[in-house]
């Protein structure tokens, strides 16, 4: 699935039982391609409940999680930051985004300061 898809598709679902089983499918390697080596306590994100690593390779992200709806949550976030031109992503703004997708009323605040901290991880990597 193109990445652009991910997002569109996302946007289309009814009620959150539909997106929820949506970021469950949608956090596969196929749309978060993750390699390996990078799954080291040098690229952890510190901050996550879930465990997250990140890492940036030729101007784009990559995340993964040992949570499947974080997975997904990450397929969502990524999709949209590696489309912005790389001085933008210094302004993205994680709570306009998920407002944008209606999932700020779903997400546990420990999950929401999780992702904020992936992306203020993001930004310092874009420096």
């Amino acid at each position: 699935m193109q990445q652009t898809q991910v997002l569109q598709q996302f946007k289309l679902l009814n009620g959150w039982e539909n997106r929820y089983r949506y970021l469950m499918k949608v956090g596969t390697p196929d749309n978060l391609p993750f390699d390996s080596s990078y799954r080291s306590e040098r690229y952890l994100v510190d901050g996550c409940e879930s465990q997250v690593w990140l890492y940036i390779n030729a101007g784009k992200y990559y995340a993964t999680s040992d949570s499947r709806i974080v997975k997904g949550l990450l397929c969502l976030i990524l999709t949209k930051i590696n489309e912005l031109p790389s001085d933008q992503v210094a302004h993205f703004e994680l709570g306009t985004f998920l407002q944008e997708f209606n999932l700020e009323k779903h997400l546990s605040e420990s999950r929401s300061n999780g992702l904020h901290a992936v992306i203020s991880q993001i930004k310092k990597l874009n420096c």
